[in-house]
Formats: structure tokens, C-alpha cells, sequence
């Protein structure tokens, strides 16, 4: 749709050679392309934005309105943004002119794609690339932010579920039954996924009517979202958002259930997905043993569940989430995944300087959280004198979420302050300790 006759027909060109077997129909008018997207299924409209009879971004709020499939691509010398009716909606493409012919092709071959798939054809990925997406999360989108496809083999997708439609726990149970873990998105979809998904969970670990099992679900929700956000997309904001909720909500736990035992006996934890139940797990019980020192504070509880939230969040697996010192890795992971787990204190706290109104000392509590006091931890081989009382804490919150997820002690909190006694009874660990068992008629 333009008024400008040679460009028209520069459009029409380009088309008929991409897809020589397409329909293409022309208006000049913005009443006239009205007319023809009412009364004819059309697939594809790129609209000038400036024409005789009125504006372009017309016939896009019509599509809207009318909620018809039609993509809807704009090209004009306008940008986007600078268009109030269209900045922050989601279009199919824009060309800027007189840079069309580059932008054409590039939103035709996506366009060719997506025919494909909606013509029910089995998506091959040499063209288009999928990445996968856990089963779990599409529950909480509802409706579907995108179409769902299973992967038949290693190049072969089938879609499953359309975009706005529902995915039901009968579902999930569907799949899970089949041992189906993941399900795929087109890669260029997966950030509206994550976005929807984030929106979600960010909701259920801010309502009030959440039960302590449904916070603790999604929180561990949380980890696995912040995860798949990281490796896919980085850093983005939306996981800051998550990690900021996250400390909301571990914080509010901890107060609503001052003794460790009960809150234990409420929460979710599951050893099979030990990355999201020890983040969780670590948020909680660090908050609870710093209740009983007399400088506990809500910005205290803020440093300890955001540092659990982040300290593993660059890691690949849970494996090697679960190992406990270098020396132990040697032999079972690669030189790359030692290198991985080495580093991993310092990439998360690298991650953590990435969050605005961020408080002091979270960095540091991540960079330490391997260290022993012994000085034969990592990444620095510090000891107990340089490891700093915070930091202390949340060590030996991390050492009882281990054996507590992986049952190697007694998960009684007393009696695993008693066993290892020796192993915190030096530097900054000495005061803490002492602190911890004066009060554990409180926290246990």
C-alpha cells in the first residue's frame, strides 16, 4: 500500500520474485486497503505510513481491532518509534525508506517461513532455528505468548499448540508422562516467552493469597526462568526484576515463619532439580540464621536471598552446582567445566553490579561463598580472617542446604552446627557460630 506508483511497483516486483506463487494485491488508499484486508484472507500488508486519505497505522489498529492474522509491516520514511500508534506495539517488521530492499528480503524470508509452519508442514531447522523451553513454565502463560512445537528429531518440528491458545495441567501431565521435559519455540520468539513467563511468576511471588508452597514453587520458578534468561538473552532487566521479587519474597517467608523447622516443613524443596530448590533453600535458611544476630536487618535479609538468587546462576547443571571443592572435580568434569565452576563466584558477582539499587557487599558474599576457612577454597584461597561475617553466614547456610538437599548429614540444624564445630570455629566463623547456637532455641 503506497501512493507513489513506481515504488508500488518496485514492491510488487520484489515480491512476485521471492514468492512467485503469491497473491498480490495493490491499494493507494488507506479506505481502499480497508476494503480489501475485510473482504480477502491477506496474509502480509506493508503500508506506507503517509498517505492521501489518512494515516497507515490505521489499518494496523484495524487488524487489531478486527483481530485478524494479517502481519502487518510498515514502510515509510517515518520510524517506528517516532509513530505513537505503533512505538510499542508489536508489528512484523519495518523497511525505512529509501533502505528497502535489504529489509524486504530479510522480512520476506521470515514471512516464507512462517507460511510453512502454518500451513501444517513439519518445520525443518535448517530454515528456521528452535530452542527449547520447559514444559512447566507454559502453564503459568496463559494464553500461549507464541506457537509450541515438539521436536520429532534432531531437524524436524511439528507444532503443537498455537499462539493465544491454552496449555492446561492436563497437558503438562501429558507430556511429563512421555518423559517429555521441553518443548521448542522459533529462537526469535524466545524473548516474548521469557517476558510473559517473568510477568507471571513475578506475580505469583508477589500475591498475597500465595500459600508458602506456591512462593517456594515460584521461587525455585524463578531460578530456573532466570537460568534459561541468562544463557538465552544475558543479563536483561526482566531478570533483574525476578532476582528483586525473589528477595521480596524470601524475606516475607523468613518473617512469616521465624523457626527454621517449620518453614522446612511448608516449602517445596525437591533434590532432583537441586539448582532451584538450593538457591531457594540457601535464600531462606541464610535469612533465618541471621535472625539471631543483633545486627539482622530487612537490608541484611536483601544481601543474603539476592546473593542465593545469583551465586549460581552462570553454572550449567546441577552437577556442578554440587561440588564442593576443586580438588573434588578433578577427574569427573572437563577442563572447561572446572574452569566454569572456578570462575562462577566471579561471574556472579560481576552480575550483581548489573542490578540497579543494588545493596553493598552482595558482590562480595557471592565472590566468598566457596571459600574455606581453612584457606583451601575458591576462587581466591582466602581464610576464615579475611572471610568477612556476612559472607561467614551464608557459607554455612550453603554447606546445610547441601547436606540437607543431598542427605549426606544429619539435616537437623543443631546437630549439623555440632558436627562441624571445628570446621567454623576460627576467624569470622567464631563469633557467628557462637551467635547461631546461643540462639538456636529461636531459629531451629
Amino acid at each position: 500500500m503506497d501512493d507513489e506508483p513506481d515504488l508500488l511497483d518496485l514492491l510488487e516486483e520484489v515480491v512476485s520474485s521471492f514468492m512467485p506463487d503469491a497473491q498480490i494485491l495493490t491499494a493507494t488508499r488507506v479506505q481502499e486497503a480497508k476494503q480489501v484486508i475485510q473482504s480477502t484472507k491477506v496474509d502480509l500488508i506493508v503500508a506506507d505510513q503517509n498517505l492521501p486519505d489518512g494515516k497507515g497505522h490505521e489499518i494496523f489498529q484495524l487488524i487489531q481491532e478486527k483481530n485478524l492474522k494479517t502481519r502487518f509491516v510498515l514502510c515509510s520514511s517515518d520510524q517506528v518509534h517516532d509513530i505513537p500508534e505503533l512505538s510499542s506495539a508489536k508489528i512484523f517488521g519495518s523497511i525505512v525508506k529509501p533502505n528497502i530492499l535489504d529489509s524486504l528480503d530479510a522480512i520476506l524470508e521470515k514471512f516464507r517461513a512462517e507460511l510453512r509452519l502454518e500451513a501444517g508442514a513439519i518445520a525443518d531447522r535448517d530454515s528456521i532455528d528452535f530452542v527449547p523451553v520447559r514444559i512447566r513454565g507454559l502453564v503459568k502463560t496463559q494464553p500461549l505468548p507464541c506457537d509450541i512445537y515438539v521436536r520429532l528429531s534432531d531437524s524436524k518440528f511439528v507444532k503443537v499448540f498455537n499462539a493465544n491458545s491454552a496449555f492446561s495441567a492436563k497437558d503438562l501431565d501429558k507430556y511429563l508422562s512421555k518423559s517429555v521435559e521441553s518443548l521448542y519455540v522459533v529462537k526469535e520468539n524466545r524473548r516474548d516467552y521469557l517476558k510473559c513467563l517473568t510477568g507471571s511468576v513475578i506475580a505469583s511471588l508477589s500475591s498475597k493469597e500465595s500459600s508458602e508452597a506456591e512462593i517456594s514453587q515460584a521461587m525455585k520458578d524463578s531460578f530456573a526462568i532466570a537460568s534459561d534468561s541468562f544463557k538465552a538473552i544475558g543479563f536483561s532487566e526482566d531478570t533483574q526484576q525476578i532476582a528483586k521479587a525473589y528477595s521480596e519474597a524470601a524475606a516475607n517467608l523468613v518473617n512469616a515463619n521465624p523457626r527454621l523447622s517449620d518453614l522446612l516443613e511448608k516449602i517445596k524443596s525437591d533434590p532432583e532439580d537441586y539448582l532451584g530448590s538450593h538457591s531457594m533453600l540457601l535464600s531462606l535458611v541464610s535469612c533465618a540464621l541471621v535472625r539471631c544476630m543483633p545486627w539482622a536487618s530487612e537490608t541484611i535479609y536483601k544481601k543474603l536471598s539476592l546473593a542465593s538468587f545469583l551465586h549460581d546462576i552462570t553454572l550449567p547443571n546441577s552437577a556442578t552446582a554440587q561440588v564442593v571443592s576443586l580438588k573434588e572435580a578433578e577427574g569427573k568434569f572437563s577442563k572447561e567445566e572446572i574452569e566454569l565452576i572456578r570462575n562462577h563466584p566471579l561471574e556472579g558477582a560481576a552480575l550483581v553490579r548489573q542490578i540497579t539499587e543494588i545493596p553493598p557487599d552482595v558482590d562480595n558474599i557471592i565472590i566468598q561463598h566457596h571459600e574455606h576457612g581453612d584457606g583451601t577454597g575458591f576462587p581466591n584461597q582466602i581464610n576464615s580472617q579475611r572471610i568477612s561475617p556476612l559472607s561467614a553466614i551464608f557459607i554455612i547456610a550453603h554447606d546445610f542446604c547441601f547436606a540437607y538437599l543431598t542427605k549426606k548429614q544429619n539435616i537437623s540444624l543443631g546437630a549439623f552446627l555440632a558436627i562441624n564445630e571445628s570446621k567454623y570455629n576460627s576467624g569470622s566463623f567464631k563469633q557467628v557460630l557462637k551467635d547461631m547456637q546461643a540462639n538456636l532455641y529461636q531459629i531451629q
